[in-house]
Formats: C-alpha cells, sequence, structure tokens
C-alpha cells in the first residue's frame, strides 16, 4: 500500500501507462529510421562478410554485451530482479537467440526477396502480440500504415522464389514473431533503462547461441576475412550495442508496434546501400515499393497514432 492508501505498483512486468514516456513524432520518426538505417546496413555487410551464421552470432551479441554490462555498470544502473529478470531472460532467448536462429535456418534456402516480406511482417505480429498482451491498442489507421508498408516491400522486391520450402517460410515467419513478442515483452518491463535491458537480455541470447553453435557443428574459429572482421566490428558497435539500445528505449517510450516499423524501412535501406556497394540496379518497382513504405509508416505515424506527444518528461534513468 501507498502513503494514501492505494494500491502500490506491483514489480516486474506490468502493464504501462500510455505516454508515461515520450516525444514528438518527429522524434519518433527519427528513432524509427535511425534503427532501420543500422538495420540494413548490417544486412549487407553480414551479406558481404559471410561466415557461420550462428557463430558469427555467436560472437557479435557475446562482444557486444561485455561493452553493455559495462556501459551499465559505469551509469550505476539497477539490477533486474525476480519477475523483471525473467522478463529480460525471456527478451534475450525470443528476440536475439530464436529469431537470429530461425533467420538463418531459413536464409540458407530461402530466396532474399521473399525473406524480405515475411521478415517484415514483424509489425503485424507486433500489432496481433501487443493485443494479445493487452498493450498499446492500435486503431484502423495503423493498421493500414503498417499493411500498405508490407504492400510496398512486396512491389519493391517482387515475389520470385515463392516456391521455396513451407517449411524455411515458416522458419521466417516464427523469426518474425519472436522478435516481435521480444518487443512486447520488453514493452512491459517497468521502470527498466534500455541499456540495462540489452545488457542483460543479450548475453541470454549469446549462450543461447553458443549452444546452436556447437549443435550444429559449426567452428567457432574467427574467420580469416577482412570482409569478415569489418562486418563483425560493425554489427557489434552499431548493430548490436546501439541498434538493440534504440529499440528498447523507442519500444518503452512509444510502444513495440512502433519500434517494429523500423523492418518496413529497413528492406530501403539494404537494397540503397546493395546498389551502392555491389551494384545492384534500382528498378522502378523499387521506387515505387519504396514510397508506398514510406507512405505506410507516414500513415502510422502521423494518422495511426503510433507515436504520441508526451504526457510527461523522460526520466533521467535507473540510479
Amino acid at each position: 500500500m501507498s502513503a494514501d492508501g492505494s494500491a502500490a505498483p506491483s514489480p516486474g512486468l506490468a502493464r504501462p501507462v500510455d505516454g508515461e514516456i515520450g516525444g514528438g513524432w518527429a522524434l519518433g520518426l527519427a528513432a524509427i529510421c535511425a534503427a532501420a538505417a543500422l538495420m540494413g546496413t548490417s544486412t549487407v555487410l553480414i551479406r558481404v562478410g559471410g561466415g557461420p551464421p550462428f557463430a558469427g552470432a555467436a560472437w557479435r551479441f557475446g562482444i557486444a554485451s561485455v561493452f553493455l554490462l559495462f556501459l551499465a555498470y559505469r551509469l550505476k544502473l539497477a539490477v533486474p530482479r525476480g519477475r523483471t529478470l525473467a522478463g529480460v531472460a525471456l527478451v534475450g532467448v525470443f528476440g536475439f537467440c530464436l529469431a537470429n536462429a530461425f533467420t538463418y535456418v531459413a536464409l540458407k534456402k530461402v530466396a532474399p526477396g521473399l525473406a524480405q516480406i515475411i521478415v517484415t511482417t514483424n509489425p503485424l505480429f507486433t500489432i496481433f502480440l501487443a493485443r494479445l498482451h493487452g498493450l498499446d491498442r492500435v486503431g484502423i489507421a495503423a493498421v493500414l500504415g503498417v499493411t500498405l508498408s508490407l504492400l510496398g516491400v512486396v512491389v519493391m522486391v517482387g515475389l520470385k522464389g515463392i516456391r521455396s520450402d513451407p517449411r524455411d517460410i515458416t522458419f521466417l515467419a516464427l523469426a518474425a514473431m519472436c522478435s516481435a513478442e521480444s518487443y512486447v515483452i520488453a514493452r512491459r518491463l517497468r521502470g527498466l533503462h534500455p541499456v540495462t535491458t540489452a545488457a542483460v537480455a543479450m548475453p541470454v541470447g549469446a549462450i543461447a547461441l553458443l549452444g546452436l553453435t556447437v549443435a550444429s557443428g559449426e567452428s567457432l574459429a574467427p574467420v580469416a576475412s577482412s570482409k569478415w572482421i569489418l562486418a563483425l566490428a560493425y554489427n557489434i558497435v552499431f548493430a548490436s550495442c546501439l541498434l538493440f539500445v534504440l529499440y528498447f528505449w523507442t519500444v518503452r517510450t512509444w510502444g513495440p508496434v512502433a519500434a517494429s516499423c523500423s523492418f518496413l524501412i529497413a528492406p530501403v535501406v539494404a537494397t540503397g546501400l546493395g546498389a551502392a556497394v555491389a551494384q545492384e540496379r534500382i528498378t522502378v518497382a523499387f521506387i515505387a515499393g519504396a514510397a508506398l513504405v514510406l507512405g505506410g509508416v507516414y500513415v502510422g505515424i502521423m494518422r495511426g497514432g503510433l507515436v504520441r506527444a508526451p504526457a510527461s518528461p523522460v526520466p533521467q534513468g535507473e540510479r
């Protein structure tokens, strides 16, 4: 009980109050676009760098978690306990281990265009799971905006490879679902700093990926390739430390559905960089699809209320 006689909030997982943290729609859009840029660049570098998938992900998240744990220590952030710690561990299992494992297994066979289409269903899964968990009610305009963006990805990358093995397509859908579930769980972590969330969840995922590496027979030895090392360095600093702190901050501030919109913009970034790095041709379909993606994100954010103005100042974090 609190001093005024009302029931005190229980620690750990809890339903957040709409608008408890926030910023204007421009800041929300900037955060989503920044996350998409980091994600899209990571996709291109992973493709260029090559190497064993499970081992590469284990190296990436394992090293990045060391940096994040040190940062959390220097910032004197509170250590999660009890149900909160269990929730963060689930974020690690779903968001860092299972989502990556399903993706890497499927990408061995599924055509890249079809893979991008399936992975960008993440916001739709997030809408469904957020509703299922009783969080972040989403209006029709937001659903329309996400659907419009998904259609844009279909137009942009085409439907080649649609005859892929249904099991691989299922793996990609499960990857999108696991990632969406990790966002929804992260939204329910009351008062947990984004750095803490990433610092604790990431090593859980890294350890699980290490187990998958051993089980699959992949070598844990670093790849003796400058491209692989460059891709790993980028993914550790920018696509792990910075990207996931930004993700969890966006989830905490504007909710999981808004954060998941970065999945819709990332293919635009990845294709654009592919054109620059690998001299891939930019087609009319890409331009039209990219316009639909950005238009859908605009509808979801500006008309669908995925990003709202703050009702109170941003907390200073856990000290």
